[in-house]
């Protein structure tokens, strides 16, 4: 059901206290938006920086996103990151990929998509 965002029982929290490890107000203002674009999106890539739960992400790809990367810089959410990514993936039909990715530390932020997958252009 894409009416919520996040759907109930759809995302694990962080057990610990971790920035990342809940969804934040702005998530549910962000899919909100998503549903109200959804034509824009249907079958578009998406990038999801700082992801931490993965809640915006994972809502595009139940939107009809093609592509979703999932990324955050913060080694104590990749874990969450990740069972969340499996918990969702019987709701939507796109690839989705989960990495680790820290600005300014000479990441390529490439390396987030899929091997078969191009990036999108940057606009």
């Amino acid at each position: 059901d894409v009416r919520e965002c996040p759907p109930p029982g759809s995302l694990a929290a962080a057990r610990a206290p971790v920035l990342g490890g809940r969804v934040w107000p702005a998530a549910a203002a962000l899919c909100r938006w998503l549903r109200l674009s959804r034509p824009a999106l249907l079958g578009l890539p998406v990038v999801e920086l700082g992801s931490g739960t993965g809640a915006v992400g994972l809502y595009a790809a139940a939107l009809g996103a093609s592509r979703v990367a999932l990324t955050d810089g913060s080694a104590e959410v990749m874990d969450l990151l990740r069972a969340n990514a499996t918990r969702n993936a019987p709701h939507h039909s796109a690839v989705v990929s989960v990495s680790a990715l820290r600005w300014g530390e000479g990441n390529d932020a490439a390396a987030a998509w899929p091997q078969a997958a191009e990036p999108p252009a940057a606009g």
